[in-house]
């Protein structure tokens, strides 16, 4: 009798776990499928992958005349297959390109072109074929704008629940999701140059650039209701001081003249002295604190970045590369120097595809969001994803011509 007990009770588990098993391949685990579509006379061969596991990542290569091409994103679609209805192919003399069409309409799409070197989307090739133009002609929507406060928002291009901040001469603006644009005033007299000011998470900081040479006041606003407050300090700190960076929250200024690092954290009101000439001063370079001489560190004026930053990747040197990890994708950013500021290209680390993408003005002003980014170029601030293209956010005309306007994003 209690052998018959324990054998349905091993039979019970069996089918449990078989059971598990099933569930955890067909629903967790995902998919991976080849099929065809055709375009005219190209046939276009299609990998289609599912990862549930990886937050619902769908990988797409499409493969016509040998090159293969990548697209990915990240949607919760219950494991659904052959996503890919229709890819249109166009090519001219100098590009190949393609333009899936999904069965799900609200996933968009994007050009993907490439050259034999390198992979384009369209909005960074734009005027370069005619051939092409006349093709995307048909997928180009004019964004809808409305003009407030010597800014334009573009605000059917806005990204829902992503707010913009931006810095103005006397204050900051405030753009909403919703295209509403706020201006919370600070100072009574213009300020065209703040080299103490920022963002951490929650704030939005500035000196108080009332006085004239330097000041014991720093202003600081919370980015959720735009309340301000202000932090003292005994002794000034010279206005040729200058923002590090924020690393976990805290500011990291070093007073030129005189000579002294601080650690600044806004939510416990603090600041602190931890360097000077004769005491080494803190730099942060790839998720390490380092010790350095103060005169090294003065000539160098080394920017603290949140990501791992190198200079060469492949053998080939750039400005600047930042390395974008997470449990959803592995990038990196390669900025080199040119005649328009630089010019920022993506090497995707899980193929080795390196796309040319745009001109921008501040390599330490790009805000990386999943497979999309925010960067200021001219008198513009753009937001791109590989799925909608490059969007016009905002206009305002004084970031032509005063590059040390921050702006910064929440998401």
């Amino acid at each position: 009798m209690q052998i018959k007990k324990l054998w349905r009770i091993f039979i019970s588990l069996l089918i449990f776990y078989l059971g598990l098993e099933f569930v955890i391949n067909k629903i967790c685990a995902g998919h991976h499928l080849v099929y065809n579509v055709k375009d005219g006379k190209q046939k276009i061969v299609i990998e289609e992958t599912y990862k549930k596991i990886n937050h619902n990542r769908y990988d797409f290569v499409f493969t016509v005349n040998k090159v293969k091409f990548y697209q990915s994103f990240f949607k919760n679609l219950n494991n659904r297959n052959y996503m890919v209805n229709q890819v249109e192919y166009i090519s001219d003399d100098n590009y190949q390109c393609i333009y899936p069409i999904y069965k799900d309409k609200k996933i968009k799409s994007n050009l993907i072109c490439y050259d034999g070197k390198y992979y384009y989307p369209y909005s960074s090739i734009v005027g370069k074929s005619d051939v092409i133009d006349k093709f995307m002609d048909k997928y180009q929507v004019e964004p809808s704008e409305n003009k407030t406060q010597g800014i334009t928002v573009y605000y059917n291009n806005l990204i829902p629940k992503h707010k913009l901040f931006l810095e103005n001469y006397k204050g900051i603006y405030t753009i909403n999701d919703d295209g509403q644009v706020s201006n919370t005033t600070l100072f009574t007299k213009d300020v065209y140059t703040k080299n103490i000011s920022g963002f951490t998470d929650d704030y939005y900081f500035v000196a108080n650039y009332e006085n004239e040479y330097a000041t014991n006041q720093l202003i600081y606003l919370s980015l959720n209701n735009m309340k301000q407050k202000i932090l003292k300090k005994k002794e000034a700190i010279s206005f040729d001081s200058f923002v590090e960076g924020v690393i976990d929250n805290e500011i990291y200024l070093l007073d030129k003249s005189n000579k002294q690092q601080y650690k600044i954290n806004l939510s416990s009101e603090k600041i602190e002295l931890i360097g000077d000439e004769n005491k080494k001063l803190s730099i942060y370079i790839n998720g390490k604190w380092q010790k350095q001489n103060y005169y090294l560190v003065e000539q160098d004026s080394h920017y603290f970045s949140p990501y791992e930053v190198t200079n060469t990747i492949d053998g080939i040197e750039y400005e600047k590369v930042d390395h974008i990890k997470n449990r959803k994708y592995d990038f990196y950013y390669m900025y080199k120097k040119d005649k328009n500021g630089y010019h920022m290209f993506r090497k995707d680390k899980s193929n080795n595809q390196i796309t040319s993408l745009f001109d921008v003005d501040n390599i330490n002003q790009i805000y990386y969001q999943d497979n999309g980014f925010y960067f200021k170029h001219n008198d513009t601030i753009y937001y791109y994803d590989d799925m909608v293209g490059l969007n016009k956010i905002i206009t305002y005309s004084e970031l032509k011509y005063n590059k040390s306007l921050l702006f910064y994003v929440t998401f």
